[in-house]
């Protein structure tokens, strides 16, 4: 009897969540491959207009021109770009800005204390240059994924209407 009680709540559970699901999203499609990201409703986005005034909020769907966000209602072409930040985004973000300064920083204290050991004679600048040749990708892996740590971690994907088209759709209904 306890098991098809809680079998009962379980089952209507569900079934509220699925009928209190939203009934539109937000498409962005990229205009030369077609690619669509599908952002639901009350999903936290940035927007930059087209006179470069910002709005951060959760995602409203006001009628198939026009979206709003912390109650400011926004038309769909007046929208120059849209930010979307993830979780997974701004981990990986962080992890590659703490790896590539690492490693940067790790290449570049032991080619200083090489130098400051070796000091400056012909022998040890033809070990320096090599150890600056051998390290050099990775001083330059480094950075690479220090600049692009730090750009996913603070601003996240951006979808500039140059590259992407902005559309109100309705969601499928799916059972």
């Amino acid at each position: 009897m306890k098991k098809i009680i809680l079998f009962s709540i379980i089952n209507i559970f569900l079934l509220s969540v699925c009928i209190a699901q939203t009934d539109t999203t937000l498409q962005v499609i990229k205009r030369n491959s077609g690619k669509t990201v599908v952002i639901k409703e009350n999903k936290k986005i940035s927007i930059i207009r087209f006179d470069n005034s910002k709005v951060t909020g959760k995602l409203d769907i006001v009628s198939d021109s026009s979206i709003a966000l912390n109650g400011d209602t926004i038309l769909l072409k007046n929208i120059n770009e849209i930010r979307k930040k993830t979780i997974g985004l701004s981990i990986l973000g962080f992890l590659s800005t703490y790896l590539g300064v690492n490693i940067t920083l790790g290449c570049l204290i032991t080619l200083t204390s090489i130098i400051a050991e070796l000091g400056i004679n012909p022998i040890s600048v033809i070990y320096e240059g090599l150890f600056i040749i051998i390290t050099s990708p990775f001083i330059a892996a480094g950075v690479i994924g220090t600049v692009w740590g730090i750009k996913k971690f603070f601003i996240g994907n951006k979808y500039p209407h140059t590259k992407w088209i902005y559309r109100i759709n309705p969601k499928p209904i799916t059972q």
